[in-house]
């Protein structure tokens, strides 16, 4: 991918193990922007507009973080979205967000649901 197409993700995680494991492995291919917290994902978005945000799942129950609310905000609200789950099987009340869900990932799987999701996101 040239300089000037590649794709922007934000990549949302808690767990700094598994932010740097996933930076690790896209940081060649995309322009990564990666949060540790839940209190700027959205000041983040808003900048940058990414093609493409990486959730931990992890996040979606933690204290002060509502994920309607967060993908409801008007300028990120169309921005397709990844779950992923490092801590083990996916948290109950996540059975609708199915397709949206990598779990269990490696990063040969996660690299092919982004280039996947960012190639339908601009097509449409």
């Amino acid at each position: 991918m040239s300089e000037q197409t590649r794709g922007k993700i934000v990549i949302i995680d808690n767990d700094f193990d598994n932010l740097d494991t996933v930076c690790c492995a896209l940081f060649d291919i995309y322009d990564l922007y990666p949060i540790s917290d839940n209190f700027t994902s959205t000041a983040y978005l808003e900048v940058f507009l990414p093609d493409l945000i990486i959730l931990n799942t992890d996040l979606i129950y933690a204290e002060n973080f509502s994920f309607t609310q967060f993908r409801s905000h008007p300028l990120i609200k169309n921005i397709p979205f990844l779950l992923i789950t490092p801590s083990g099987p996916p948290p109950e009340g996540l059975q609708n967000l199915s397709s949206q869900m990598l779990y269990p990932y490696t990063l040969a799987s996660l690299q092919q649901a982004i280039k996947t999701k960012i190639m339908h996101y601009k097509k449409e």
